[in-house]
């Protein structure tokens, strides 16, 4: 199911973290006009109720879609196609990590958030080795809203990287064909001026006799 949340209209709500590093607001979060697409893998209605509550207090307009089950996150990466996705480290019939190569597969630009109420040192560096972009502890929610806001800067950043280094790639490649193009042009003309000077001495030869 899929819900819907607008900002609040007051525009100095404040994010309860301790750092003022993550407080920095993101240009890829949604203005008023526009909201976040965020895909929550959480089997427990409640937790990602508490997910919302925490995003809507710091002001993050989004839309939401929970699933629960492999076929369904599936499901939910291809029709809903999320910006970010938050979810459980452990489900009854599905697992974080699967989840999270599923995801690098399908929506790689989408940052992916663990919301989980333990993780171990061992889990963490698995999943940040698969590619996880932070994790936050369900007794720690407070965190939350700034995690978001810095995994899309970072996303967004990512994204602004890739398209220049396409439009750099595709300049060189213009260039390189350009210069082989010139090339050709100066050994075509090159081949004429030969051909014409064979002309004339050819003319020469035959005004002689």
């Amino acid at each position: 199911m899929s819900k819907n949340y607008s900002a609040p209209s007051s525009p100095n709500s404040s994010l309860p973290t301790p750092n003022s590093e993550l407080r920095t607001p993101n240009p890829k979060l949604p203005s008023p006009n526009s909201s976040l697409k965020i895909l929550m893998l959480e089997d427990v209605p409640t937790d990602a109720d508490l997910n919302e509550h925490e995003l809507r207090k710091a002001g993050i307009a989004f839309t939401s879609r929970r699933v629960d089950t492999r076929d369904d996150f599936i499901k939910g990466l291809d029709e809903f196609a999320p910006d970010i996705i938050l979810a459980d480290y452990k489900l009854p019939a599905f697992d974080g990590l699967s989840a999270l190569e599923i995801a690098k597969e399908k929506s790689p630009d989408a940052p992916f958030i663990f919301v989980t109420g333990a993780m171990g040192e061992e889990w963490a560096v698995e999943s940040f080795k698969k590619g996880a972009t932070d994790y936050v502890l369900k007794d720690r929610l407070y965190r939350l809203a700034p995690v978001v806001h810095r995994a899309m800067e970072e996303a967004d950043k990512a994204i602004k990287r890739k398209q220049a280094e396409k439009k750099i790639a595709e300049q060189m490649d213009y260039l390189v064909r350009f210069e082989k193009a010139a090339v050709n042009r100066e050994f075509r003309i090159k081949e004429l001026r030969d051909e014409n000077e064979a002309l004339k001495k050819t003319i020469k030869e035959m005004e002689k006799r």
